[in-house]
C-alpha cells in the first residue's frame, strides 16, 4: 500500500494542499524574481543594450543548468555513515527506525540514515532519502522520543518534494539577497563568538539584523528610488511572511504524519521536554519569553512549541474518537 495512503485519508487533498502551498509561494515570490532580474539587467546595461541581453541570457542558462543539476541530485542516494556508529548506537537506533518504517509501509532500506555528531537534541531530512539524527539525540531521547523524531523527519520524505520552481525563484532573486546575506553573515561574527553571551549577543544579533536591513534598504533604493523602494520592502516583507508559513505547514504536516503512524506519545513527550521556541535568535523553553516569542513567530520557520503540542493531542483524539 502507498504510504501516503495510509498516513492520509484523502491522498489527493493531501498533494493539492502542498501544490497550492508552493504555488502560493512562488507567486508571491513575484518581487524578489523581478527586483534580482532587475539588478542583472542593469549591471548589463552598464555595457550598453547587447550587455544586458547577454547578462539575462546567461544568467537564465546558469539557471536552468543549476535546475536541472539540482532535480538530478535528489535522485541519488547519499552514503550513509553507519560504519562509524558505535555498538550502542547501533542498538537504538537500528530498531527504531525498523519500528517507524514498517509502520509507515516503506523498506527501511530505501532510506539512508546518518548520525552527525553534535551536543545538541536535533534531526532533519534531506532530498528525498536521508534522515540526519545527532548524537546527542541518539544518546539522549528515551525509545518513544527517537521513534517520534525518525517519524516525524520520514513524515516530511513522504509528504514534501522539492518543486523546481522554488529553486528557479531562489536564483533569480540571488542578486538582490547576495549582497544584504553577505553583510548580515560578516555582522554575525561576533554574536557567534559570544553563542553563551546573553544580553550580550542578543545585543550582537540586532546590530547584524540592522546591517542586514540597512544594506537591504541601500540596495533597494539604488535600483528603484526612494518611493518605490519603499513599495518594494513591503512586498519582499509579504514574501518573507508567505514563505515562514509555508515552511510552518510543512513542519505541522510532518507532525501529522508521526500522529497518523501510531507515534504520538513519543512525539508530545518529546516536545514537552525539548520543545524549543526562538526568542531574539535564542532557543528558549516554550514557557520563558512568551511575550516576545510569540511576537517574533511569524518570522520563524517553526511552529510555536504550545501550538505544536495542542495540534498533536487534538490529532490524538480525533483518531481516538474514530476508533471508537
Amino acid at each position: 500500500m502507498d504510504p501516503l495512503l495510509r498516513i492520509e485519508s484523502d491522498r489527493g487533498r493531501l498533494r493539492w494542499r502542498r501544490r497550492l502551498a508552493t504555488t502560493a509561494m512562488f507567486a508571491l515570490s513575484t518581487p524578489s524574481i523581478a527586483l534580482g532580474l532587475m539588478i542583472v539587467a542593469w549591471a548589463g546595461g552598464l555595457f550598453g543594450h547587447g550587455g544586458t541581453i547577454v547578462f539575462l541570457s546567461v544568467w537564465a542558462f546558469i539557471g536552468a543548468a543549476l535546475l536541472i543539476v539540482t532535480m538530478l541530485a535528489e535522485g541519488f542516494r547519499p552514503a550513509s555513515n553507519a560504519h562509524e556508529w558505535t555498538s550502542e548506537q547501533i542498538d537504538r537506533l537500528v530498531p527504531a527506525w525498523l519500528d517507524v518504517a514498517t509502520a509507515a509501509g516503506v523498506v527501511e532500506s530505501d532510506y539512508v540514515l546518518s548520525i552527525d555528531e553534535s551536543t545538541e537534541v536535533r534531526a532533519y531530512a534531506r532530498g528525498r532519502w536521508a534522515v540526519h539524527v545527532s548524537s546527542e539525540a541518539v544518546r539522549q531521547l528515551r525509545e518513544p522520543q527517537l521513534r517520534a523524531m525518525l517519524a516525524h523527519e520520514l513524515g516530511h520524505l513522504l509528504s514534501t518534494r522539492r518543486n523546481g520552481a522554488s529553486v528557479v525563484a531562489g536564483w533569480c532573486a540571488l542578486p538582490l539577497h547576495a549582497v544584504p546575506r553577505l553583510a548580515i553573515g560578516i555582522a554575525r561574527k561576533p554574536a557567534d563568538l559570544a553563542r553563551h553571551g546573553g544580553l550580550l549577543r542578543v545585543l550582537l544579533l540586532c546590530a547584524a539584523l540592522v546591517v542586514y536591513l540597512s544594506t537591504q534598504a541601500s540596495v533597494l533604493v539604488v535600483l528603484l528610488g526612494p518611493f518605490h523602494a519603499f513599495i518594494a520592502a513591503l512586498l519582499l516583507i509579504m514574501e518573507l511572511l508567505a514563505e515562514r508559513a509555508t515552511r510552518r505547514y510543512g513542519e505541522r504536516l510532518a507532525d501529522r504524519v508521526a500522529v497518523d503512524l501510531g507515534f504520538g506519545d513519543g512525539l508530545l513527550t518529546f516536545f514537552r521536554e525539548h520543545g524549543r521556541d526562538n526568542c531574539f535568535g535564542l532557543p528558549v523553553r516554550p514557557d520563558e519569553h512568551r511575550l516576545p516569542t510569540q511576537l517574533f513567530a511569524p518570522l520563524s520557520a517553526y511552529p510555536l512549541t504550545r501550538k505544536r503540542i495542542r495540534a498533536i493531542e487534538s490529532r490524538m483524539s480525533a483518531h481516538a474518537r474514530g476508533a471508537d
